[in-house]
């Protein structure tokens, strides 16, 4: 491929910006944004809420996990006892 290396990176930026627009949903003109897993409305449209009790730790097979919260969330209620 005979070419100079402008043109060759000016072909794989229309490249990239055609692609990435058809592939994810977005392209690099309309938005200066990239979309990332913390962005708040992607957030507030897929997230996931769960409830991090020890009940959830011990369906999800944590029972370590589950007892440390347990103590925890047992211990907060408790006025003599300092938490870290």
């Amino acid at each position: 491929m005979l070419c100079t290396s402008g043109t060759l990176v000016k072909t794989v930026q229309v490249l990239q910006e055609g692609l990435t627009g058809f592939y994810f949903g977005f392209s690099f003109i309309e938005t200066s944004e990239l979309p990332h897993f913390s962005s708040p409305h992607l957030v507030n449209r897929f997230a996931l809420v769960e409830n991090l009790d020890f009940l959830y730790y011990l369906r999800h097979g944590r029972p370590s996990f589950a007892y440390a919260t347990f103590l925890v969330q047992q211990l907060s209620g408790c006025s003599d006892v300092p938490l870290l």
